[in-house]
């Protein structure tokens, strides 16, 4: 086919920008270099898969011919070379870029090049006429190349054309006095594609956000990017220096180089300059000078209908048309769920850190030994932009590790800004400090007081606390809104209610300066008395209906929760033990095992003379949680002294709950003749009282001791009694627990789709109401019923998901649970070796914590990988050996597990004579649990 003569043009004729890269493997880049000449209102020439009528080298020969200027985007692919060539399009497009401006882009890194690519490339370092970068994303190259084309425009160069081209001029730029950006911005698309469209929309924006938080550097960034839309100009006009609002006029006629006439006023001389001409002013830093600012924004926009105004302020300047924006601070990550690497490099605040530290120490790099400080670091900050560029200078004389570390001293870490930054912004203090002396005298105490927060708090909560003195409860919500207005109080919608935050370097200023007032006892001591209120007036509501949003409540306050309680411990007030009792059932529910028994802990330690009531009450939960995590002989201890004092106090509740918890840990520990004395006794205490909650939890307990013993019918009346109350009551957790119990005992007779159904519907309630404990437990159940329907994939991933919430919980026997049902996945899968190690970390567990029925379970799992690996003899002592330490310890199968018990034994009699069978036998019969264990641990022989 002949090839066509005609002309082919370009899409537009305006200053065209033609990109040469490889299609699919920087598809990517190719729309971040669109956008980024988009941007600019020039016009990108890019060769598409499909364009059409024309052949494809005819066609990216026409349009590089009529191009103004070459980028040339390479990777890893050298590019397809046609029949009649000898080099690909890609070089084709290289050579044929004559003289013409070329910006080059080199994606790195790219392990993978092709050699001609390389050698390509290689030509291109060589040429001293070639501006060529790395880059790493299509995000970084979007910005290299705006700016790269920006620094080209602003030099106003004209290119020539070939003979058949007229010279065609690049456009002038309006305009401006926009400093140099010379840092790469990072992140907020979002942010930026949102100021843009309002810009378009409306005449006055202000952003708004605390200091440090990067208001001046995303309306600049903003600027540069709509710059050819202000054919008047864009201009920057910064207040911070001002000392008179008399002068604000003044400052903007300087930058704009209006001069000021003696007989008539400023304002009405910039009116007549701005009236006709389609420009925009970035007024930044008003708040020291907000009414001034104000008053002539309000003027000059009602005078001005083509001007557009972008103000930078704590506060909103308060005229009528003024839209505002909220600059948020840059997202960091979840430290105590770090994402991989890959995806943690890509979280703003992260981003931002490694760049500027980059920049500091060129050989700085982020990686698996550093990232989690360096989460740590973002996240302490809070993701204000200031407060890690200071940050991140200090990578040129400490590590990442070191910077985390001191942050607790953050005002004195975080110095030595850029020498170009106003001395208010060189330092954290002084930038806070800037905001505080603007501050009235009431809002500076309000300030000072609202410090002893951690977390947020209510209205109540600030009215409660806040007033006092010169400050009354009516004049908090006031003074709190102005301190918002101000950007140095966060106000945020949670659980339907409107709370109240400061960033964490706020919160740390405010309270060095509560500490220097010297009111900060009296303070915490009103704070401690806030909550501790607010836990006992919810005690009741834990185990009714609307137990939901009482533990919602107390969650959202949780981190002032533990600093109260943590500040009586620190001041050894004996009031700990009132607030930590109380906090009991919480920490329970909500499985904060670790640190409910280490804060319980501490405040026992100031028991001595606190009244008993108190006392008894952290005892029973300091035993019970030692108790849930396998702790046994601990927890007995703890609930006996509970008990006790109950008992002194003929507190007939106190000494019910002490029963039965004293009788979950007998059961857990296979001790059922005992636990069940605990819980029988307890059960009538709770009839007479009337305490449906306490009887439906006794009756639980009671249930499993039943089940434990093999009695799986009085196991299931008592686990459903159970479940009748506890739906009654509304207590939805309880629910979840009676569920699991009948779901464990519709496993152990056989019927799984039951037992299926009773344990998800289990797992529903548990995960709402976050009970992470229980979530562990049923998934290991899950896994259970699963392997004996055959589904091992179900069975494996349910045990695993249920060792890692138990994992993370520090919860033993839950981890132990979850062990042992990898381990017989493995069995029935045949790897043996892996299910030894399974059971051999849950055998270590069990025995560590005097577990003594899970031992057994242990034992068992340990026999049947012996039988598999074809070493009856080991087999048949283990299954002596639990048969034995069962009786001991008057624990019995249930039916469906004596008969697997049964069967197995059987298949080892048909393996051996009747010698060596009651040999085995004898020996294992014989052996303690130490003995037992050690048997099963010690390496294998035939």
């Amino acid at each position: 086919m002949a090839v066509s003569s005609r002309v082919i043009r370009t899409p537009d004729q305006r200053l065209r920008v033609f990109v040469s890269s490889t299609l699919q493997e920087v598809a990517a880049e190719r729309q971040a270099a669109r956008q980024a000449i988009e941007r600019l209102r020039l016009a990108p020439v890019m060769f598409e898969l499909g364009a059409r009528p024309h052949p494809p080298k005819d066609l990216y020969r026409a349009y590089l011919e009529q191009s103004h200027i070459f980028i040339g985007i390479y990777w890893q692919r050298y590019g397809w070379v046609a029949p009649d060539m000898d080099i690909s399009g890609l070089e084709d497009e290289w050579r044929l870029s004559g003289d013409r401006p070329k910006l080059v882009y080199i994606k790195s890194p790219a392990p993978d090049r092709e050699p001609r690519l390389k050698d390509l490339i290689d030509q291109i370092r060589n040429d001293d006429n070639v501006s060529y970068k790395p880059f790493t994303s299509a995000e970084e190259l979007r910005d290299l190349i705006e700016n790269d084309l920006m620094v080209m425009l602003t030099e106003r160069f004209e290119m020539s054309e070939s003979a058949e081209a007229a010279t065609v001029p690049l456009p002038v730029l309006p305009r401006s006095n926009l400093p140099v950006l010379a840092s790469r911005f990072i992140g907020r698309e979002a942010e930026l594609a949102e100021l843009k469209r309002l810009l378009a929309e409306t005449r006055l924006v202000t952003l708004i956000g605390p200091g440090g938080v990067g208001k001046t550097r995303l309306s600049l960034q903003v600027a540069h990017g709509v710059l050819p839309d202000f054919a008047d100009g864009v201009w920057f006009i910064e207040l911070a220096a001002l000392t008179d609002a008399a002068l604000v006029p003044q400052t903007i006629a300087a930058v704009l180089n209006v001069r000021e006439s003696a007989d008539r006023p400023l304002i009405t001389t910039l009116i007549d300059y701005l009236r006709d001409k389609r420009a925009l002013l970035i007024l930044d830093n008003c708040e020291h000078v907000i009414e001034a600012c104000a008053r002539i924004t309000t003027a000059l926009l009602q005078a001005c209908p083509n001007l557009r105004i972008f103000a930078s302020s704590r506060e909103l300047l308060g005229t009528a048309d003024e839209v505002a924006f909220a600059v948020p601070t840059l997202g960091v990550p979840d430290v105590n769920r770090l994402p991989a690497l890959a995806d943690l490099t890509q979280v703003e605040a992260v981003r931002l850190f490694v760049e500027r530290a980059h920049s500091a120490q060129p050989n700085f790099t982020i990686n698996e030994r550093n990232a989690a400080a360096i989460a740590q670091i973002c996240q302490r900050l809070d993701g204000i932009p200031l407060a890690i560029e200071l940050a991140a200078a200090r990578v040129k004389v400490l590590s990442a590790e070191q910077i985390a570390a001191r942050l607790d001293d953050s005002f004195r870490l975080l110095t030595g800004g850029s020498r170009d930054a106003l001395p208010r912004q060189q330092t954290l203090r002084a930038l806070i400090d800037w905001s505080y002396s603007l501050l009235a005298p009431a809002e500076r105490t309000l300030f000072d007081r609202l410090a002893v927060f951690a977390g947020g708090w209510s209205l109540e909560a600030a009215e409660a606390i806040g007033a006092g003195g010169e400050i009354d409860a009516f004049d908090v919500l006031d003074l709190l809104m102005r301190l918002v207005d101000k950007s140095l109080v966060i106000k945020e919608e949670t659980l339907g209610e409107a709370r109240y935050r400061m960033l964490n370097t706020v919160g740390q200023y405010a309270l060095e300066k509560l500490r220097e007032s010297g009111e900060e006892p009296a303070t915490r001591s009103k704070h401690f008395d806030f909550f501790v209120t607010l836990v006992e007036s919810a005690k009741p509501h834990l185990l009714a209906a609307d137990q939901a949003i009482s533990l919602n409540r107390l969650e959202v306050d949780h981190d002032n929760l533990r600093s109260a309680l943590e500040w009586t411990i620190r001041s050894k007030s004996q009031s700990a033990l009132r607030l930590a009792g109380a906090l009991g059932r919480f920490w329970d529910i909500r499985s904060y095992f670790v640190e409910g028994r280490r804060l319980l802990d501490h405040s026992l330690a100031l028991r001595q003379d606190a009244p008993p009531l108190w006392q008894a009450l952290a005892l029973r939960w300091a035993g019970f949680l030692a108790a849930r995590q396998g702790d046994y002989a601990y927890a007995r201890v703890l609930l006996d002294d509970s008990l006790t004092l109950s008992r002194g106090l003929n507190d007939q509740a106190g000494i019910a709950r002490s029963l039965n918890f004293l009788g979950y840990t007998a059961f857990s520990q296979g001790a059922f003749d005992r636990a069940e004395e605990f819980l029988q006794e307890g059960l009538e205490i709770f009839r007479s009282l009337r305490d449906e909650s306490g009887l439906a939890s006794t009756l639980n307990h009671l249930g499993s001791v039943a089940w434990l013993r093999g009695d799986a019918a009085t196991a299931r009346r008592h686990f459903e009694e159970s479940l009748a109350l506890r739906r009654k009551i509304g207590d939805e957790i309880g629910v979840g627990k009676s569920l699991y119990s009948l779901g464990g005992v519709a496993e152990s007779l056989g019927d799984y789709d039951a037992a299926r159904r009773y344990l998800e519907e289990s797992l529903t309630l548990t995960r709402a109401m976050g009970d992470r404990k229980l979530v562990a437990y049923t998934l290991a159940g899950l896994g259970e019923v699963a392997v004996e329907q055959g589904d091992l994939a179900a069975a494996q991933t349910y045990h695993a998901q249920g060792l890692a919430a138990a994992r993370e919980l520090s919860d033993k026997v839950g981890i132990a649970y979850a062990l042992e049902g990898l381990g017989s996945d493995a069995c029935v899968m045949g790897d043996c070796e892996a299910a030894r190690r399974y059971y051999a970390e849950s055998l270590n567990i069990r025995s560590d914590i005097g577990d003594k029925e899970g031992v057994t379970a242990c034992l068992q799992g340990f026999a049947q990988t012996a039988a598999l690996q074809h070493l009856p003899h080991l087999a048949l002592r283990l299954l002596a050996a639990t048969a034995a330490l069962r009786r001991q310890i008057g624990v019995s199968l249930l039916a469906g597990e004596q008969a697997d018990f049964d069967q197995r034994v059987a298949a080892l009699r048909s393996q051996l004579d009747q010698a060596a069978f009651d040999a085995e036998w004898a020996i294992g019969s014989a052996l303690t649990f130490d003995e037992a264990a050690a048997c099963a641990l010690e390496p294998l022989t035939k």
